[in-house]
């Protein structure tokens, strides 16, 4: 039970952590497209599900120098359907498998030693973006509402605890973090761009870049 506990802490903290610029991948390259627009489309395969994943990657305007890159990965439903890596995918192993903790944030909180931290999360009660009208709704209708207000909110209340588990440790061990806990807000797409928006400032500290 406690090693399935770290495993979902993990999954969970990783959620709302928002430490840097990268990504990391299981699989080979396939291909790739450009679509003339800064967006480049990545087909990466899994051999976990046998097939090719695409990835969405966001290239810089301004490619003369250093400037973060986003990888957009694919999982719509916020790992709240049967569309999960969890579901379709033997990444994780068994519960009793080493690897859980090895990935657990907070047990290896000491590895975030001189990281710039952005910490974001929401409590999971209703906020600004949970409404029927949003632009960031994903099914704009009475049911997609219901879905975001009651999924997202039970997995954004389970990311609250499993993140402010992280930052007691982190402040018990005195490494610093930016931390950015609102009081109303689900697990859903409108929160993570205005997270995204508040954590520029660190990220292009980090970075050596201007705000």
């Amino acid at each position: 039970m406690r090693r399935r506990s770290i495993r979902r802490a993990a999954s969970f903290v990783a959620a709302g952590l928002i430490i840097g610029a990268g990504t990391v991948g299981f699989g080979t390259g396939a291909g790739s497209a450009d679509t003339g627009d800064r967006t480049l489309t990545l087909r990466v395969h899994s051999a976990a599900m046998d097939r090719d994943i695409e990835v969405k990657v966001r290239r810089p305007a301004d490619a003369s120098g250093p400037r973060p890159v986003l990888y957009l990965l694919n999982g719509a439903g916020g790992g709240s359907d049967i569309a999960t890596w969890w579901r379709n995918t033997d990444v994780g192993g068994d519960d009793d498998d080493p690897a859980w903790a090895a990935s657990d944030p907070v047990l290896n909180a000491e590895m975030l030693r001189g990281t710039k931290l952005f910490i974001s999360d929401s409590s999971g009660l209703p906020g600004p973006h949970d409404r029927i009208d949003d632009g960031y709704l994903l099914n704009p209708t009475p049911l997609g509402l219901a879905n975001q207000l009651m999924t997202g909110g039970v997995i954004e209340a389970a990311v609250n605890w499993c993140t402010q588990n992280l930052r007691n440790r982190l402040n018990e061990l005195g490494i610093p973090a930016t931390y950015d806990f609102q009081a109303a807000g689900t697990h859903s797409w409108g929160y993570w761009r205005d997270a995204f928006h508040r954590s520029w400032p660190v990220l292009a500290d980090g970075l050596g870049l201007p705000e």
